[in-house]
């Protein structure tokens, strides 16, 4: 591309300002940073819309002067935009089925007002074949009696996923048993006036795909915690039923003794090894 060729200098400027914009955008998606700045829901339109930006941007930079295109003199920077957009808006989820090895019908629906819903709060039902996954000190009675030693059973964010798949795997194994837990707080419109959920995000490739992992508590509070906030939740292992469009089904409940609003942590997620 020639001197004369190139765009003019008004036209750098803003593909400059364009591109600025997408990478600013392109770095708080990727660092779980964007939902500090705009509501969960809204995360796909911002990505699409700097996405598009991002696309003008290279389409500027390569752009001549008689009006025409030439990709071969940029190509991959035109595609980068291209990639970004389709991670935010179309591999929204984690490859469960993939990753596992489970069916997808395998996979549990979540909270909603109608019912259950696969795609809202994600929660893997981890087969069989996978409890040797599970860390030896809660793998069983039978095979490591000392599960009936432990006063409290804590989630650290190393063994969160593991105990939270115990949870919903075989519950009997922690039914009773004193837990604690951190993680921030939420609320569906079907739940119950004195019920929250404490969850954790499942990081599997990049904060675009993380997924939610929530387990109900039940407090005597008169007042819930805020939504939104951290909190560490010290409970007793129960269940209770919960209806969906099904009928009913029976999910772990946590029994709260206490609840302890922390500071939010630097690094929100948990990974699945």
């Amino acid at each position: 591309m020639t001197a004369r060729s190139r765009p003019p200098i008004g036209q750098w400027i803003w593909a400059a300002i364009l591109l600025a914009y997408f990478l600013g955008v392109l770095v708080l998606a990727l660092s779980g940073s964007l939902e500090r700045f705009v509501r969960p829901p809204s995360v796909p339109l911002v990505v699409l819309a700097s996405g598009a930006l991002g696309v003008i941007a290279a389409a500027i930079l390569l752009r001549r002067s008689s009006g025409t295109y030439a990709p071969q003199h940029g190509f991959l920077v035109f595609l980068v935009p291209v990639v970004f957009v389709l991670l935010g808006t179309r591999y929204t989820g984690p490859p469960t089925a993939a990753f596992l090895g489970i069916e997808a019908s395998q996979t549990a629906a979540a909270f909603t007002g109608g019912g259950w819903s696969p795609s809202s709060l994600p929660i893997a039902i981890i087969p069989e074949a996978a409890v040797g996954s599970v860390p030896r000190e809660i793998s069983g009675v039978d095979t490591d009696p000392s599960i009936s030693d432990f006063d409290l059973i804590e989630f650290t964010e190393g063994l969160f996923f593991r105990y939270y798949s115990l949870l919903y795997e075989d519950r009997s194994l922690l039914e009773g048993r004193t837990v604690k837990l951190r993680g921030v707080t939420g609320r569906e419109p079907s739940f119950d006036a004195n019920r929250f959920y404490v969850a954790r995000r499942l990081l599997w490739c990049c904060t675009l795909d993380a997924s939610l992992l929530p387990v109900v508590v039940e407090t005597d509070r008169t007042a819930l915690p805020r939504e939104g906030i951290w909190v560490e939740v010290t409970a007793t292992v129960s269940s209770a039923p919960f209806r969906t469009s099904g009928g009913e089904t029976v999910i772990p409940l946590l029994l709260a003794q206490s609840i302890r609003e922390i500071p939010a942590p630097e690094f929100e997620f948990v990974f699945a090894f």
